[in-house]
């Protein structure tokens, strides 16, 4: 039996809807929620009865996980522990809203092994969350940092976003500045998407807003990268910095091309050739129990080459690159026979400036980080 070792779960609450926002998730409801815990645990139950289900890493998203009631998170965590083996656990990840983990959730985090706390702070400024139509303040992110750091959690991360409606340049420098004097292990920083199905793709649709240029979006990026290098974060990611020791392996299992299993409505997961996502539809991941073994979703079996290209193009996401060669022989014949074209197009990339070699190993320069997206075009064969 194959060996799953990276989980992922989408928790599908949230108390509002953000406004830059495109992610499936429902309004938090009790009975909905109990539902839904007796829906998963038979999802999982069927995937431990077709792989070995022994991960390394653990990561409960959403939508906000922290908004299940404490007997609810309680139940998740234990449907994990009465399942798979945890013992490889070596990270154990919750996302979670300032101000939705009260000291008896906390309790039960630790009480279950989760170690690791990404919080959604977004912004530092109570305006721009406001008019996000965040459901905290600035105020939340702080107390909450301070009461995890308090509960002995000590891999905290914060999540934040540049470019967002409002935000001009000293606004965005002091939220990075107020990020980084919380001291967390981890701070991400994502430039804003738009995207069809956010209530802010409707404002731009109807001319009501409209985003800023690349130049300025690239700027307000450098500021981040400069401001959290100097405070000793490293940029291991396109997005995301780290104090050393404090990369998220989950992650960046992913985009080492590791296999993943996902769990709950719009999870995803790609196993070897592999590849299905859930439905995004509650109600009917809450009914397929009784109905079918597993819930409703797309499934797709790719090919070895189509699989190989793909793993290789998500490796470039991460600073420390790849090494062709040795990808290659990991992937078969199918990635050896695509490797001249990668080495001719990483030559031709060179020569641009975007990608720099490292010995063997390939990576993104600074100045490709800002075209990583036509760096992975251009690694299509």
């Amino acid at each position: 039996m194959e060996q799953i070792e990276h989980i992922y779960v989408h928790i599908p609450f949230c108390s509002g809807k953000c406004v830059y926002c495109s992610f499936y998730s429902e309004s938090y409801d009790g009975e909905t929620a109990d539902r839904f815990l007796a829906a998963l645990k038979q999802e999982i139950e069927v995937a431990v009865s077709q792989y070995v289900i022994r991960p390394k890493t653990v990561y409960i998203g959403g939508g906000t996980p922290s908004l299940l009631a404490p007997a609810q998170l309680r139940g998740l965590l234990e449907i994990f522990d009465d399942s798979c083996s945890l013992a490889d656990v070596a990270e154990y990840s919750i996302e979670a809203n300032p101000g939705t983990l009260p000291p008896e959730k906390m309790a039960i985090l630790a009480e279950h092994g989760v170690n690791r706390i990404s919080i959604g702070a977004q912004s530092m400024d109570d305006g721009v969350l406001s008019r996000m139509a965040r459901r905290h303040s600035a105020s939340e992110t702080r107390r909450t940092v301070e009461a995890l750091r308090a509960a002995d959690f000590d891999n905290i991360g914060l999540d934040l976003i540049a470019c967002l409606p409002g935000v001009d340049g000293p606004m965005w420098t002091r939220t990075v500045e107020e990020a980084i004097a919380l001291a967390p292990q981890h701070i991400s920083v994502y430039a804003l998407s738009v995207e069809c199905g956010s209530l802010l793709y409707e404002m731009q649709q109807k001319r009501q807003w409209q985003p800023i240029g690349t130049e300025e979006e690239r700027t307000a990026i450098a500021v981040a990268e400069s401001q959290l290098t100097d405070a000793g974060y490293d940029r291991y990611e396109i997005s995301n910095y780290a104090q050393t020791g404090y990369n998220c392996q989950h992650n960046t299992a992913v985009w080492e091309g590791k296999d993943y299993n996902g769990f709950g409505p719009a999870a995803s997961s790609r196993i070897g050739l592999e590849r299905r996502t859930n439905r995004p539809d509650l109600e009917q991941y809450t009914l397929f129990p009784a109905r079918h073994p597993t819930p409703p979703r797309t499934e797709e079996t790719i090919s070895p080459r189509t699989d190989a290209i793909e793993r290789f193009i998500f490796t470039f996401r991460l600073r420390t690159g790849v090494d062709p060669e040795a990808f290659a022989n990991r992937y078969g014949a199918a990635a050896k026979r695509t490797l001249p074209a990668w080495l001719d197009q990483l030559a031709a990339l060179e020569n641009e400036g975007l990608v720099a070699r490292h010995g063997n190993t390939w990576a993104l320069t600074h100045k490709g980080i800002n075209f990583a997206d036509t760096v992975a075009e251009r690694l299509l064969p």
